[in-house]
């Protein structure tokens, strides 16, 4: 079943007004993850992506950064004006290139705890429905996210709470960002 917005309509009716019928497609997360982990670009628009996209570290090959070995996405990520109904983890990542996730909803959880955006990093109108970590809750290890290249949560609207690490913001704080 859908998840239900506040004004009624599913989640998945929240896409872009301007997507044409014939481009709200459904695409299996697996798929997407197996481009992922091919080192291929990831590009969508308007599409409903169904399953959970959780990254394993031990699929991606391994970035030296100092003294430290990263899992490495080494394409762009563009899932724009989509749904994406499950949960979302890409922990400890380092992502070579942009990501793009303007429009996009997350009906489920998503965590990005100690990733690293080297390039641009869009959220521009998201909508992030559940919790949401761009941080860990362990004060002994430094586990925020980075943003090395320019980072836009403009518009963005964090429906639960999110966490960046140096203050979390309950529901009744994160209005539009």
């Amino acid at each position: 079943m859908p998840r239900q917005r506040a004004d009624g309509n599913s989640v998945d009716e929240n896409m872009c007004a301007d997507c044409p019928e014939e481009k709200k497609e459904k695409i299996d997360a697996s798929d997407i993850l197996a481009t992922i982990i091919r080192g291929k670009r990831v590009e969508h628009d308007c599409v409903i992506i169904t399953g959970d996209l959780v990254l394993q570290a031990s699929e991606l090959i391994k970035v030296q950064i100092g003294p430290s070995e990263l899992p490495a996405v080494t394409a762009p990520i563009i899932l724009t004006n989509s749904v994406i109904q499950g949960k979302v983890t890409f922990k400890d990542v380092l992502f070579c290139e942009a990501v793009d996730f303007r429009g996009t909803s997350f009906v489920d959880k998503v965590s990005f705890i100690g990733s690293i955006f080297r390039q641009q990093c869009v959220f521009e109108d998201a909508h992030f429905y559940e919790a949401t970590y761009f941080s860990g809750n362990d004060p002994r290890i430094d586990k925020h996210a980075r943003f090395i290249g320019q980072s836009n949560f403009k518009k963005t609207i964090f429906e639960k709470y999110v966490d960046f690490g140096y203050r979390t913001l309950r529901t009744a704080e994160t209005q539009h960002y």
